[in-house]
């Protein structure tokens, strides 16, 4: 009779911790997927930003409207950094574009090389630290000029409507067009 009631309540006992565990699982998995969802909505809609990048395998998302704002989530080391303070940098002759941000906790260093990946896209190196900290996390991987970014460039006028232009037509040097998605100019 002991036997078969020390055996009954092992059972309960058993049964009712599996029972809580498994709702304590539930509950955080169900958190882990608000905390997602919600650093996922930080970031703008695609069709209003400048540049984007994503590495699904790694968890972390960039967004870059120029002039306005960076916000950059990571989901492996749960990073969510959203900045206003914008400092642009182009390096001359290198096609090299770094985007520099700060907040109140943390500053990001993004750096746009011409390097292609992919299909059109461009190949990025991401430095996000703590303010107070000497080291951080690094990135590195592929992103997107919303826009066509072949035209990124700087273009020499060689002929209009048919004639070709000679040097000797104008004084300083030979007419060219910039168009700078960066800019939107």
């Amino acid at each position: 009779m002991r036997l078969l009631n020390l055996g009954l309540f092992a059972s309960i006992l058993f049964f009712g911790i599996s029972c809580s565990n498994s709702q304590k699982v539930e509950a955080k998995a169900s958190d882990a997927t608000m905390n997602d969802s919600k650093k996922s909505e930080l970031h703008p809609i695609i069709e209003s930003v400048d540049f984007y990048a994503k590495n699904e395998e790694q968890g972390w998302k960039l967004s870059i409207i120029y002039d306005e704002q960076i916000v950059f989530t990571d989901t492996k080391n749960e990073i969510s950094y959203v900045s206003k303070n914008l400092v642009k940098n182009v390096a001359q002759g290198a096609n090299v574009i770094q985007i520099s941000s700060q907040n109140e906790t943390h500053l990001i260093n993004v750096n746009i090389d011409i390097v292609d990946c992919m299909k059109s896209g461009k190949k990025i190196n991401i430095m996000l630290r703590k303010i107070d900290a000497k080291k951080g996390n690094d990135y590195s991987g592929c992103g997107f000029y919303r826009g066509t970014p072949q035209l990124h460039d700087i273009w020499a006028l060689h002929s209009i409507n048919g004639k070709e232009i000679k040097a000797e037509q104008f004084p300083k040097e030979l007419p060219h067009f910039e168009f700078n998605l960066t800019t939107k100019k």
